[in-house]
């Protein structure tokens, strides 16, 4: 695989873009394009264009903010010769090599490899903690694996190049052809908590996943602000929810135990760090059940 085409969604986040663009440019191969799908507010171009002539960027305004319609929205006007696709979210920072050692990942690979994920370096690795997640359905010791409940475990950072069950969306390379068959499912909304898990999950059934491990990123995840922590603790409950509720392989059962689960670590986490944005998420969790509750009632 020879021609990548990137594609970046983001939202009202310069100095993140900016940083990975800078990273980009130290890479020692280029991407054939890279697209940035921008729903910012500002009106104004969230990076330097002449700085990063040597990119090939294009540039589009979002026709909505949402991550997997945005990854749709630039899908539909990536150059029709690339024979990859690489997202990447807009906090993602590339070690250097990281690109070559992706691609020399897909040199020569037999077409049922579908997609890889870069290895992410600052990653969580297991704990102690992970004992009481596997009570809850929400954890596991074995990395990169979906568990009956539809909870995910991380697979990085990994020390070697291996096959997983689903794959981060936000540091992903997939083989162009795939999506004649597949389409990120906008029903996620905002950030998509699960959509790259309901994705990879849906062409993982089908196709081999891979982490790589000589391709090396990190993940340099912002703090949430205190008045959207509410609203994530929601997306943790709905979107699963949703997600296990258009696989049937999974068990609804074992997700609203592991929805509980996910509730009382929220608020073991507040407890343990002083942090109130746990006990937010916590508020939120609450809320997303009793409103799946609530539609579930409906007539």
């Amino acid at each position: 695989m020879l021609k990548l085409a990137c594609i970046i969604a983001t939202k009202d986040r310069p100095f993140e873009l900016n940083r990975l663009l800078e990273s980009i440019k130290e890479q020692d191969v280029r991407f054939h394009e890279i697209i940035i799908v921008d729903a910012s507010t500002a009106q104004d171009s969230p990076f330097n264009a002449a700085a990063n002539a040597p990119l090939n960027i294009k540039y589009v305004k979002a026709r909505r903010a949402c991550l997997p319609a945005q990854r749709n929205q630039g899908l539909s006007v990536a150059c029709p010769d690339v024979e990859g696709i690489c997202f990447l979210d807009d906090d993602i920072v590339l070690h250097k090599g990281a690109l070559s050692g992706m691609l020399a990942f897909w040199k020569n690979t037999p077409d049922d490899i579908a997609g890889a994920v870069f290895n992410i370096m600052n990653e969580k690795r297991p704990t102690a903690g992970v004992v009481l997640k596997r009570i809850f359905y929400t954890g596991s010791w074995q990395r990169g694996v979906v568990l009956p409940s539809g909870y995910n475990t991380l697979m990085c950072p990994s020390a070697e190049t291996r096959q997983v069950q689903w794959l981060f969306g936000g540091a992903t390379v997939w083989r162009r052809k795939i999506f004649d068959e597949f389409f990120f499912d906008d029903w996620f909304e905002g950030t998509g908590l699960c959509e790259d898990l309901d994705f990879s999950w849906r062409v993982g059934r089908k196709y081999r996943l891979f982490v790589v491990a000589g391709a090396q990123v990190d993940h340099l995840t912002g703090t949430v602000a205190r008045r959207r922590n509410v609203w994530f603790g929601v997306s943790q409950i709905k979107n699963r929810n949703y997600f296990v509720s258009k696989n049937r392989e999974f068990s609804k059962v074992l997700c609203w135990w592991a929805g509980l689960g996910q509730l009382l670590e929220n608020v073991a986490l507040g407890m343990l760090s002083f942090n109130a944005g746990y006990f937010l998420r916590a508020l939120g969790n609450f809320a997303g059940f009793f409103e799946i509750l609530l539609c579930s009632s409906k007539p």
